[in-house]
């Protein structure tokens, strides 16, 4: 299972809890991951997981946590810095910390979302001791389907994670894409149709092909579906 928690985490820590205790499904058969957020990416009318007026890495520390606790586990998966800050100094001082939670064992794999910048990722790839195994960013034309971003990717052993990757898209990709979606679930339906449908899957998903889309997640509040590009 792989969640990106933007929202209430204290929800999901009792979700959590209730499918171990009544649905026999145990921490270590999931995937969690969650985020740490700067300042100036938090909603302040609601209630910080850290002091604003702490220093940066006692943010990280007060809000990680702060995140264990609404979790109610002494570990997380995946880490994920919500957006670069301003300065890759900044960044990488972020970054540092959650090098030594690796290193105490209480998160497994460390990311970055909102990244969009390839150098940027280059250089934070280049100075991290543990390298990051998740870029998570809006997959959408604007920023060219992060083509630079995903080859860097492949090439490093990176998995991306899309999100908005239907409700962000322009009104005819949208088109496409519900089309798409649709075909795929009438030719789960129909046998003797799924011969023509998947034949018009493949014309109409040879960009994405072409481009190493292999699928489709679509961004729900609390979901955000991961894939690896191969």
């Amino acid at each position: 299972m792989n969640i990106d928690f933007d929202f209430s985490e204290d929800l999901v820590g009792e979700a959590l809890v209730e499918l171990e205790t009544k649905h026999n499904i145990h921490r270590q058969d999931l995937f969690i991951q969650t985020k740490f957020t700067p300042i100036n990416g938090q909603d302040r009318s609601k209630p910080l997981p850290y002091d604003p007026c702490a220093s940066l890495i006692e943010q990280v520390q007060q809000s990680f946590a702060t995140s264990l606790k609404n979790l109610r586990t002494n570990y997380v998966d995946s880490l994920v810095l919500h957006s670069p800050l301003s300065t890759h100094e900044l960044t990488m001082e972020v970054y540092r910390v959650f090098e030594k939670f690796v290193d105490d064992g209480r998160v497994k794999q460390l990311g970055i979302s909102n990244l969009y910048d390839y150098n940027r990722l280059k250089q934070l790839y280049n100075d991290a001791r543990h390298k990051p195994s998740v870029i998570q960013n809006r997959f959408y034309a604007d920023t060219n389907f992060d083509c630079e971003i995903r080859r860097f990717c492949r090439e490093k052993n990176i998995f991306y994670q899309s999100f908005w990757t239907l409700t962000g898209q322009n009104t005819n990709q949208k088109r496409f894409l519900s089309k798409l979606i649709l075909l795929i679930y009438f030719s789960s339906k129909s046998t003797n149709s799924r011969t023509s449908i998947c034949s018009k899957i493949s014309t109409r998903t040879s960009w994405y092909a072409r481009s190493n889309i292999l699928s489709f997640p679509i961004r729900h509040r609390c979901n955000t579906v991961n894939w690896h590009n191969k």
